[in-house]
């Protein structure tokens, strides 16, 4: 890359952005394996990145100051301080908190000042870096299938899907194979941002697509619908091409909460059929394990008083499983105020990423409403790839240039 060899700081800052990604999300064995702790680095690139932003989180700081009440921020920042204050102990502290605010701080000061530019981009660097990375703990995964008799880089399939292009899911060099998609799409919606001649950029594309349906995740459908119908209708008929996005979207959501299976069949796996709700043309209709967690954090949450609401006491009570809606997620981090404020902005972002970014290319609006709905069935309330995707710049109105938000 020629911006490397003219900006040595640049450089510097797109190889911690692309290690932290990295050492964020991927199989802790890759570590072990190699003798160290891997937090420990994570946390020295954190330090690392924020000296370099000291001058950026300096103005982000005069700005909330001199713009507090005008700002989502500052009421993002003040719920979850008061909500520290009012749980302060030491059994209560959950490192997520710091964890979130690390993540959201630095990406927001890394990107809401027109003179970060190019902090901005070294961003996007770091995400596509990854997402190359990613790529290729696919390949090898496919390797490891047909080639070797280890399961390192891959799994067979057991969740229920009506859709099955490959008997397994590779996750490559990260934790799932839902982690690996989130980055290869994140780096299909950063390539038109970094300025490649059309060839480079079809190459990338026609890499990451190919990867992206060896993962197996169903995201990849959502993905993949969204950003056709952005494609073959945003020029025609903005309205019809809205109404297509909220159907796809809904329809994912829907059958993300039930499954089905053929009636009088035998449900082998109880983990994903939760409860049987409809018989219907010769279907057996089922809540799924996202319905049934849902149901669950409110069941929690209303007997919150007679047990410990945190993150902790919620798996104890699952039986060891995450609420899998980040909305849930956040109320354990930081109470429902903080809960619904980022909420606020996760929605608004989405929201004109999508509005903005439709007319101006295709996959990263369609990454904004995929990571949209991925908030609903996701905890990702420390997943650094997510708030990249939420925190950062909008695509403008009319052209192709990046504009800041003040709110």
């Amino acid at each position: 890359m020629l911006i490397l060899k003219k900006d040595p700081y640049l450089s510097a800052e797109i190889f911690l952005w692309s290690l932290l990604i990295f050492l964020t999300t991927s199989k802790s064995w890759l570590f072990i394996n190699l003798g160290f702790n891997v937090n420990n680095f994570i946390y020295l690139n954190f330090l690392a990145l924020m000296v370099m932003k000291i001058p950026s989180i300096l103005e982000y700081a005069k700005y909330l100051i001199s713009n507090n009440i005008k700002v989502l921020d500052t009421y993002i920042y003040g719920s979850l301080f008061f909500f520290l204050i009012s749980n302060m102990s030491l059994e209560n502290f959950n490192v997520d908190v710091l964890s979130f605010l690390a993540i959201y701080a630095l990406l927001r000061c890394s990107s809401l000042f027109p003179r970060n530019k190019k902090s901005f981009k070294s961003i996007l660097y770091g995400v596509l870096i990854c997402s190359s990375l990613a790529v290729s703990g696919i390949f090898i995964g496919v390797i490891e299938y047909f080639f070797s008799n280890t399961t390192y880089l891959y799994e067979i399939k057991d969740t229920p899907s009506a859709v099955q292009i490959f008997p397994f899911h590779i996750g490559g060099f990260q934790e799932s194979y839902n982690q690996t998609a989130y980055i290869i799409i994140a780096g299909l919606g950063s390539i038109r941002f970094l300025s490649f001649s059309r060839r480079i950029e079809f190459f990338y594309s026609l890499i990451f697509w190919t990867a992206l349906f060896f993962t197996g995740a169903k995201i990849v459908l959502l993905f993949f619908l969204i950003s056709l119908i952005i494609k073959l209708f945003s020029s025609k008929n903005i309205l019809l091409t809205k109404a297509l996005v909220v159907i796809s979207s809904l329809a994912y959501l829907f059958f993300s909460h039930v499954v089905f299976i053929k009636a009088g069949e035998i449900v082998l796996s109880e983990k994903y059929f939760r409860e049987l709700v409809l018989q219907a043309y010769d279907f057996d209709w089922y809540l799924s394990l996202f319905s049934w967690l849902k149901t669950e954090s409110w069941n929690y949450f209303i007997y919150s008083k007679e047990l410990s609401t945190s993150m902790d006491g919620f798996q104890n009570y699952t039986g060891g499983y995450e609420p899998h809606f980040l909305l849930a997620s956040l109320i354990f981090l930081g109470g429902v105020i903080f809960a619904t404020l980022v909420y606020i902005r996760i929605i608004k972002s989405s929201y004109l990423n999508f509005k903005y970014g439709i007319k101006n290319q295709v996959f990263f609006p369609s990454l904004a409403i995929v990571f949209f709905c991925e908030a609903i069935i996701w905890d990702a309330q420390h997943s650094i790839i997510f708030w990249i995707v939420i925190s950062l710049a909008l695509w403008n109105k009319n052209t192709e240039k990046i504009i800041n938000t003040s709110a």
